[in-house]
């Protein structure tokens, strides 16, 4: 004990003269650079921390060159100031990026990303959110080091693939190059760029709610209110196209109303706050002599919420099939079917779970969620921009499809009224029955230029330790045909049944929700179970 309290009072008195010294000078080790980060996200309450291999690298390659700190020891410091920022962040931000296109200082911070990864492993918990970018020509070790981490479980590093982002976010959120490489995933996977821009999510933008607005002509199935634009009778939907068509401008009104609400928040807290520490750290400010909302930002921006995106490509083609192409259902019958919940409709609602889902490679289902998506990306800048918006996103990231289920009547794709919808760009829980190839062919039909999407993937640790060398080569494929990211779960379906069993046996277990990551055993009993329905392949 005496020897631990000695350790604490030299740790203690080594932290006071870091801080006395950085009032008059810029850090000049490793230790003192977390330091200043320790004291400036204490002061200005930021809660992500952007390219930090490229913020340390240096100080790292300083302190090994000149003996302070070898690797085993820097990884200690790495493991300590981890525990920091755990202490004090919150599962849905506390986002630390690591490599990727554009570091000034790539050999130093490739070698600080290696360590952070470690650093990780190490730990085993939800926080920081470890984030590995990469790209072709990148050292291949941060790859290696980060499939490492994950095939133990540990959930860390997601994966973004610069080659299909950065281009992707250039064209979407109207970039420079130098700048697209700054981008930088918040919250649950919302697209930002770090230090130069502004967008916070602020609506819930619900696929499977604009198709309930075509089938009733503009009102909610369960409730009758209005819930968007008249768009026809069902008898006047006599073709497929003009199904899609009446959808596509059920999005398109909704789209409408989200910029206006983000420009109407905007415009509304500049009245209120400048907020002058967070606006010291954004460039340009101090030079405009303006904070961030009142024209200081680089980059004023819109990133709205989308839920159930896989969701409502499945419906729809649920409808294609079997009401316009085989003719099994006029749609006032389906209508029906989806008004009663499918009680007393339990044979038809298993034809249309046994219809071709997402994840499946099926390209019957994948263009048309790629036809959704390329329509939402463009009139959500169209809308945005007309307001005064640098740019307007959507991002199908985060748990909506969980906590917006209850709001959402019963859907084509045999989904129950108030049941959990497909997480972001994944499949719905259990429909991809084809195998892991063909998942990730389906989640790699993508539009890039969007704001942010995530895709939930699960391997277990036997199929992982069995196939390390096929699991890279299946992943690298996938990025190569254009996927954007990846989160990966490894787990054994068995771990997930015995922590809902016997919690406090399996506190370890980590999972990916979606945007963010949970110890298996905090979470309620509806997302436990919506974890458990995923395919484990």
């Amino acid at each position: 004990k005496r020897k631990k309290n000695a350790e604490q009072a030299e740790n203690l008195t080594a932290v006071r003269d870091i801080c006395r010294d950085l009032q008059v000078r810029a850090p000049q080790t490793l230790r003192e650079a977390m330091q200043l980060i320790v004291v400036t996200v204490s002061l200005t309450n930021v809660v992500n921390y952007g390219r930090l291999d490229v913020a340390l690298g240096d100080f790292l390659m300083h302190d090994l060159e000149s003996g302070i700190l070898d690797e085993e020891s820097a990884t200690c410091l790495t493991v300590k100031f981890f525990d920091w920022i755990e202490a004090n962040g919150e599962p849905f931000d506390t986002r630390v990026i690591l490599g990727g296109m554009g570091r000034r200082n790539e050999k130093s911070a490739d070698r600080f990303a290696c360590i952070a990864i470690e650093a990780g492993r190490r730990r085993h918990s939800v926080m920081p959110v470890l984030t590995l970018r990469f790209y072709k020509g990148q050292d291949p070790a941060l790859f290696d080091a980060g499939l490492r981490s994950i095939s133990e479980g540990c959930i860390y590093p997601t994966l973004y693939n610069d080659d299909a982002c950065v281009p992707g976010f250039i064209e979407g959120m109207h970039l420079p190059k130098e700048d697209a490489y700054d981008y930088a995933p918040l919250g649950c996977g919302e697209i930002l760029v770090a230090g130069k821009s502004l967008g916070s999510p602020n609506s819930v933008f619900r696929y499977l709610k604009a198709i309930e607005a075509v089938m009733h002509n503009g009102r909610d199935a369960v409730s009758g209110h209005k819930i968007g634009i008249a768009t026809g009778t069902p008898a006047a939907l006599d073709t497929y196209e003009a199904f899609e068509k009446a959808y596509l401008r059920q999005l398109d009104n909704r789209l409408r109303l989200d910029a206006r609400l983000h420009r109407h928040l905007y415009d509304e807290t500049a009245k209120e706050i400048s907020c002058v520490m967070i606006s010291l750290f954004t460039d340009d400010c101090i030079a405009k002599g303006k904070s961030i909302f009142e024209g200081g930002v680089r980059y004023l921006g819109a990133n709205f919420e989308g839920f159930g995106l896989t969701n409502s490509a499945n419906c729809l083609y649920v409808l294609k099939k079997l009401v316009y192409e085989e003719k099994r259902f006029t749609l006032e019958e389906l209508i029906h079917i989806l008004d009663v919940d499918y009680e007393g409709y339990e044979t038809e609602r298993r034809t249309f779970l046994d219809v071709e889902k997402f994840g499946n490679g099926d390209e019957r289902v994948d263009t048309i969620k790629l036809r959704i998506e390329r329509f939402v990306n463009r009139r959500a800048d169209h809308h945005g921009r007309s307001l005064g918006f640098h740019y307007c996103t959507v991002a199908s990231v985060n748990p909506g499809g969980i906590g917006g289920g209850p709001f959402i009547a019963a859907s084509a794709d045999g989904r129950r009224c108030g049941k959990a919808c497909a997480l972001g760009n994944s499949p719905m829980p259990g429909t991809d029955i084809s195998g892991p190839t063909a998942m990730l062919r389906s989640a790699a039909t993508v539009d890039n230029k969007n704001g942010g999407y995530v895709t939930n993937m699960h391997i277990s640790k036997e199929t992982f330790r069995q196939n390390p060398e096929k699991i890279k080569a299946m992943l690298l494929a996938y990025f190569a045909m254009g996927g954007l990211q990846l989160n990966i779960n490894c787990f054994s379906r068995r771990d997930l049944e015995n922590a809902m069993k016997d919690p406090e046996s399996y506190r370890h277990v980590i999972v990916r929700v979606s945007g963010y990551s949970a110890r298996f055993v905090d979470l309620d009993r509806v997302t436990q179970e919506h974890v458990l329905a995923r395919t484990v392949h």
